[in-house]
C-alpha cells in the first residue's frame, strides 16, 4: 500500500472498504452463488483441528470490514483531512473479462456515491499485463483473485509476507512475518491448536491494516 501516498492513509483504506456492498456484488452482479466475504481466508475452504470452518465466523472482524456508508463517509473525511486535500483520484487495473469488469463498474458507482470527492478511473487489461502490472507495483488499486492451491488458511495468509511476489501492495508488517515464520516453520507447526489460533492472529493484522478489501 505504501507505494501509493494516499493509501498509505489507513482512514482512506478503511473508508474503501467499508463502503462496498458486497451483498450486492455476489447477489445481483455476479449472480453466480458466490458469497460475500468479510475475512481474508474465505469461508467454506479450510478446516481447523476440531473439524470447524476456518473462516465460519464472518464477523469476527466486523469492526474493520463491514458495509457501513455512514462509517465510510467518516473515516473518508478524516482521511482527506490529514492528507490535506478535498478530492481524490485513484486508477484501478481489472481483467479484460465481463464478470471482473462488472464488479470493477459496481465498485466504482459505490465508492464514488458513498465518499465525496472520489474519482475511480477503471483501466481496463488483458489479465497477462494486469498481474504483471501488479507485481511490479505498476498500479494504485487492483481488482484480482486468488485460487488457493492447498486447503490450509496459509495459501492465503503466506501472500502478504515480505517480499512474496504476490504482495502486490508491497505491504511490511514484522510482527505479521514472525508469525507466518512460526507457523510455517517454526515451533508451532507441531501444535495443531495453538497454530490456528496464531494464523487468526496474523489475519487481524491484515483485515486491521485493510491490506485488502475482501469482495
Amino acid at each position: 500500500m505504501d507505494a501509493v501516498p494516499e493509501l498509505a492513509n489507513l482512514n482512506i483504506r478503511m473508508a474503501l472498504t467499508m463502503a462496498i456492498d458486497r451483498e450486492s456484488i455476489a447477489a445481483d452482479v455476479l449472480k453466480d452463488g458466490s458469497k460475500a466475504t468479510y475475512t481474508a481466508v474465505p469461508m467454506d475452504f479450510a478446516a481447523g483441528p476440531d473439524g470447524s470452518d476456518y473462516a465460519e465466523d464472518q464477523t469476527r472482524y466486523s469492526d474493520v470490514c463491514t458495509y457501513d456508508a455512514e462509517l465510510a463517509a467518516e473515516y473518508w473525511a478524516a482521511g482527506l483531512e490529514e492528507l490535506g486535500i478535498s478530492e481524490l483520484t485513484l486508477d484501478m487495473v481489472v481483467d479484460a473479462d465481463d464478470a471482473p469488469q462488472k464488479v470493477a463498474a459496481v465498485l466504482k458507482e459505490q465508492w464514488e456515491t458513498t465518499l465525496p470527492g472520489l474519482t475511480i478511473n477503471l483501466t481496463v487489461e488483458p489479465k497477462k499485463q494486469r498481474v504483471q502490472d501488479m507485481q511490479d507495483g505498476n498500479f494504485e488499486l487492483g481488482l484480482t483473485r486468488w485460487g488457493p492451491d492447498y486447503a490450509d488458511p496459509m495459501t492465503y495468509l503466506g501472500m502478504w509476507v515480505t517480499g512474496n511476489s504476490n504482495n502486490y501492495g508491497l505491504w511490511s508488517n514484522e510482527d505479521y512475518d514472525a508469525i507466518i515464520e512460526e507457523c510455517t516453520t517454526g515451533d508451532l507447526c507441531t501444535d495443531a491448536e495453538a497454530r490456528w489460533e496464531a494464523l487468526y492472529d496474523a489475519e487481524a493484522i491484515v483485515m486491521e491494516e485493510a491490506v485488502i478489501f475482501p469482495l
